[in-house]
């Protein structure tokens, strides 16, 4: 009886190793989901005067997000990223009434994400 509780619990303990394991692998994987959407459209929005701007990063990926300039020098640009999940649309339309009231927006993408260069693990 004894052996057969040791050979359960032994069978257990490697079911949760493997299950341990596995997660620990495939950690970046779950915490970072790119949208499965090619290049966002920027016209999807309908922010006045948004256009497309590229940032080159220093290990020479370019990088695109979205921009609406302020009505006004007094207004400041507001700057949103759109969190782990999704992609560039999604703080888009969070900002359109901000811009609606003139301020400037950014809605920055990130690397790996809606058809940009690279992964969003790495950085420089």
């Amino acid at each position: 009886m004894k052996k057969k509780i040791l050979v359960i619990i032994g069978y257990a303990v490697l079911i949760y190793a493997s299950i341990a394991g596995a997660a620990y692998m495939n950690q970046r994987n779950m915490i970072y989901i790119p949208s499965l959407a090619q290049k966002a459209l920027i016209k999807d929005t309908k922010i006045p005067n948004q256009e497309e701007i590229t940032v080159t990063t220093k290990d020479g990926l370019k990088l695109y997000g979205w921009y609406s300039p302020p009505k006004s020098p007094s207004f400041p640009t507001i700057v949103m990223f759109h969190g782990n999940g999704g992609n560039v649309t999604w703080s888009a339309e969070l900002l359109k009434p901000y811009a609606q009231k003139g301020y400037g927006t950014l809605s920055a993408e990130y690397r790996g994400y809606s058809g940009n260069p690279g992964n969003p693990t790495t950085y420089n």
